[in-house]
């Protein structure tokens, strides 16, 4: 009877070990289905910031191009600006650098507005007080005195 007691005894011990292996590998199990769990979720975490961080760069590059047009844009409207300003300042120049040199009269053959081809015409006639109102108005049609 004392074999029987302790062969149940025996019995009893192996049961119970058994029963922790068991649990040790349910327990084993939960944990890697919890790391698994967190390791996934990581993982979405980490896609989820890539994809904020690259939406971003491709926002920033959106809106750099966008700026490059535009400044582009105003860049070209500016240079066609300065285009205009200095033929307009050149023409000025020319103008007065014209009448500076021929001082004599005026420059589109009117006496009035422009440059007179025949100076010489012109100075006789502004000398000349009682033909001054009489005066023609282009230089082509004065006839040279004598």
């Amino acid at each position: 009877m004392l074999l029987l007691v302790v062969l149940c005894a025996l019995l009893l011990v192996v049961l119970c070990v058994l029963l922790l292996l068991v649990l040790c590998v349910l327990l084993l199990v939960v944990l890697c289905a919890l790391l698994l769990v967190v390791l996934c979720a990581l993982l979405l975490l980490v896609l989820c910031a890539l994809f904020l961080v690259v939406l971003c760069v491709l926002l920033l590059v959106v809106l750099c191009v966008l700026l490059l047009v535009v400044l582009c844009v105003l860049l070209s409207f500016y240079v066609y600006l300065l285009y205009y300003v200095c033929i307009a300042a050149f023409t000025l120049d020319a103008g007065l650098l014209a009448r500076s040199q021929y001082s004599e009269g005026p420059a589109t053959g009117r006496l009035d507005t422009g440059f007179s081809r025949f100076p010489c015409v012109y100075k006789q006639m502004l000398t000349d007080g009682s033909q001054h109102s009489k005066l023609p108005l282009h230089a082509s049609h004065v006839a040279l005195r004598t």
